[in-house]
């Protein structure tokens, strides 16, 4: 839990500092510059609270409520797709509520797919589906079947958002935890050989998406471009980077976040974090992820149950797997797609379901402690 708290920190100090002076300059009333702020630290008020009822709720309930959140997460991908906040219909991401606030149910389905195939493994990864020999490719590919069409909707649906940074996690979270669930050898060379295949078709032929995502990779690929590349951004984040030094610039001096680094709050949060705290801080924010990650790798290894490994790994792994991409994509080792950075990136239904995840994983926690509390009292015999 500490770990978490201390990420969530660092982020609200972040999303300060990235958006005061461009709210600040481009606002007139009073106050105008902690807007951003304002709202991610309700967002992450809320976000708590609910990591707290998440903690109290034991994973009997979760079980039970997991093939009801993958269906809410469905239905939820579908409305994005004809109610959404983009007025020109390109980029379908965001549910308009009351109050100009929005929900990205991508960040629901992330949870909701962990949820649902942690469920599908526990409920079924033991029997012996349609009489087929367990532990063959036939039986092995039978039982894979549903889980693996579940993560195709998903998939399918938020592309259909134009959102491929999230398309690409939600496949990767899918088949890695899956694959912490008991894939076969056979049958997770399979999965890895078609993740690779699909890989080489896209940067081979990126004609088949968005002529923005194909400048991107055509840029990715070939960083000299002249013109037509797209990629201000990393060039930006290439400056904020090298600027910092180690000990960086100090909070709130940053120059590449005003008005150069698109999306400085979220996308290229860690490009604010190299140039203000410099290597040191970002060798500080780096060792808080993996330490919260570890944590929960641990947790999951003295869960009582196939479901609570799955949930809690599958978590840990969602975590990790982001961070990774989030530093990838700042740092130019993979292309500009665009995806923030757990707990430190400004987004409210980030915020929010992260810290219900934190929840959950406090939840298996606790009641290890529980259970280790009434061992140890039966066997001293009180």
């Amino acid at each position: 839990m500490l770990y978490t708290l201390a990420l969530v920190a660092y982020g609200l100090v972040m999303v300060f500092s990235s958006t005061y002076y461009t709210r600040a300059a481009n606002g007139d009333a009073k106050g105008a510059g902690y807007e951003d702020f304002k709202s991610q630290m309700i967002f992450t008020v809320a976000g708590l609270i609910i990591m707290y009822i998440c903690s109290r709720i034991g994973s009997a309930l979760y079980l039970k409520l997991a093939p009801y959140a993958a269906a809410v997460g469905f239905l939820l991908l579908v409305v994005v797709l004809f109610y959404h906040t983009d007025d020109d219909g390109y980029f379908k991401r965001w549910i308009p509520l009351p109050g100009n606030a929005t929900l990205q149910p991508s960040e629901i389905a992330k949870v909701a797919l962990i949820l649902f195939i942690c469920w599908y493994f526990f409920k079924y990864g033991k029997r012996n589906i349609f009489k087929l020999p367990r532990h063959t490719f036939a039986g092995e590919t039978v039982k894979f079947g549903l889980p693996l069409l579940v993560v195709g909707l998903y998939c399918f649906l938020v592309f259909r958002e134009h959102h491929l940074s999230a398309t690409i996690l939600m496949l990767v979270i899918g088949m890695s935890v899956m694959l912490i669930n008991g894939a076969n050898s056979k049958f997770w060379t399979l999965c890895a050989a078609f993740i690779l295949l699909a890989v080489v078709v896209v940067y081979l032929k990126p004609e088949i998406l968005d002529e923005y995502q194909q400048q991107r990779i055509a840029g990715w690929k070939d960083y000299a471009l002249p013109d037509g590349r797209n990629l201000e951004q990393i060039d930006f984040s290439f400056f904020a980077i090298a600027s910092g030094g180690l000990f960086g610039k100090g909070i709130g001096h940053s120059v590449l976040k005003c008005g150069f680094l698109s999306e400085a709050h979220n996308d290229f949060i860690f490009a604010v974090i190299c140039e203000e705290a410099g290597l040191f801080g970002a060798v500080v924010l780096i060792l808080l992820i993996a330490l919260l990650v570890w944590r929960a790798f641990i947790i999951a290894k003295s869960s009582r149950n196939r479901f609570e490994f799955g949930l809690v790994g599958g978590i840990a792994l969602h975590i990790a797997l982001q961070s990774a991409m989030h530093i990838a994509v700042v740092t130019g080792t993979l292309p500009n797609t665009g995806i923030g950075l757990p707990f430190v990136s400004a987004g409210g239904s980030s915020i929010v379901f992260l810290l219900a995840e934190a929840g959950i994983v406090l939840s298996v926690s606790r009641t290890m402690r529980i259970n280790t509390a009434i061992r140890e009292k039966n066997a001293n015999g009180d």
